[in-house]
């Protein structure tokens, strides 16, 4: 008996309240827009992008796995590119051998095929290969 009052006790709450919201505006699109974009610029103020950057560089130069590279790349359109790229995994498929990786310049993730890298250097420089068999001997040793 006692646990169906509390259910028609939150009920009655319940729709209190979505009266209350709707009498306040609470539901209209542009409260909730301003509630989201007050929301988002609190979350900025408690994550500063810098801050999460120094963390992330931090780990990446634990294993050269989880750094940042820049490649020139050529497409299959034979167009040249210069890209940032962050490498997930190394695989060989139908004779040639791919990396599937976080593209910064694309934001999204992209697949290259490796003998189409022209160059492969870490962001910040330490080395550069440019010779297809050595940026493969490389991927295939962090990778």
């Amino acid at each position: 008996m006692g646990a169906l009052k509390m259910v028609e006790l939150i009920a009655i709450l319940l729709v209190v309240w979505c009266i209350y919201c709707f009498a306040t505006g609470k539901f209209k699109p542009e409260n909730q827009r301003k509630h989201n974009e007050k929301l988002k610029k609190d979350l900025k103020k408690i994550f500063t992008q810098r801050g999460v950057k120094t963390e992330v560089d931090s780990i990446k130069k634990l294993n050269p796995s989880n750094q940042d590279y820049v490649i020139h790349y050529e497409d299959f359109k034979q167009s040249f590119s210069f890209r940032t790229i962050s490498i997930n995994r190394l695989y060989k498929e139908n004779r040639h051998w791919y990396v599937d990786a976080y593209c910064y310049n694309a934001g999204d993730d992209r697949t290259f095929r490796v003998d189409r890298i022209q160059s492969l250097a870490t962001e910040k420089n330490n080395f550069i290969l440019s010779n297809t068999d050595e940026i493969l001997s490389y991927l295939k040793k962090y990778f």
